[in-house]
């Protein structure tokens, strides 16, 4: 729920957090999900320090009284206002400083890293973007992605979904993503905007043909 902020100075929506977050990692484990998608915190003006202090805090209580098998995947984010997150070393640098890190995995989505100005697809920026997901260690942890092109262009920092190759990101930069071999085991996941839910079966036979050429 969008009501949620894991770095929430406010007690009552900090519980509030806690207890949503958790009942919604035993409902994923409840049916074998490999994951739970959660956004970063918001430092809401009290900075970046304590934002992360105060994250790292939460999903430490979320997790101490967790014990399935599906993991809390971190989504990177688009930069809007305070979000927490937006940097490959950031999210790496969070997980680390939990106490739970193996009960913790990352979600990549396209549109937030584009409009966040972590992932271009010229190809300098892209061959940057896949040293760094290896070296850090992030790679390793990734367990799924949000696939979806932009409405706004690169480093923006506003998170609005786009349809695929309809956006500023495009179909030769998502079709050089999709067929990449780092991400070819993973689950793909379309939040693109649509008026009917029936229109989601036009972009996945797209993208079928797509990573098939």
């Amino acid at each position: 729920p969008y009501i949620t902020n894991l770095s929430t100075p406010k007690d009552a929506l900090h519980n509030l957090t806690v207890q949503s977050i958790l009942g919604d990692l035993k409902i994923a484990e409840s049916f074998g999900a490999l994951g739970a998608v959660v956004h970063c915190g918001k430092h809401v003006g009290k900075g970046v320090e304590y934002g992360i202090t105060r994250m790292v805090q939460t999903l430490d209580e979320i997790l101490k009284d967790f014990d399935g098998k599906t993991k809390l995947l971190l989504e990177n984010t688009a930069g809007q206002g305070s979000e927490l997150g937006t940097t490959i070393e950031e999210l790496v640098l969070i997980r680390n400083y939990t106490r739970f890190k193996e009960k913790i995995g990352f979600c990549f989505d396209t549109c937030h890293g584009f409009a966040a100005g972590i992932l271009s697809f010229d190809d300098e920026g892209f061959e940057n973007f896949l040293t760094k997901i290896e070296k850090t260690g992030y790679l390793e942890n990734l367990v799924a992605i949000h696939f979806n092109d932009s409405k706004v262009p690169f480093k923006s920092y506003k998170d609005r979904h786009q349809k695929i190759g309809k956006g500023n990101i495009g179909i030769e930069g998502l079709t050089k993503f999709l067929k990449h071999p780092f991400f070819k085991d993973l689950p793909f996941i379309l939040e693109t905007p649509v008026e009917d839910e029936n229109e989601y079966a036009e972009e996945i036979k797209l993208l079928h043909n797509l990573r098939s050429k």
